[in-house]
């Protein structure tokens, strides 16, 4: 669901409906923590992403 106008998003990068850019979180793949898009390491375990 898109946080800026609660349209259905249905994991897509963007809203189709107001375009707005949805954040697209990645896990780690050792610890499962939430890894920021623009991290090349894990900010909780230090593993390479």
């Amino acid at each position: 669901m898109c946080p800026q106008c609660q349209a259905e998003t249905r994991g897509a990068p963007f809203c189709a409906t107001c375009g707005h850019r949805l954040a697209l979180q990645a896990h780690c793949a050792s610890c499962q923590a939430v890894v920021p898009d623009n991290s090349t390491f894990c900010p909780s375990c230090g593993a390479r992403r």
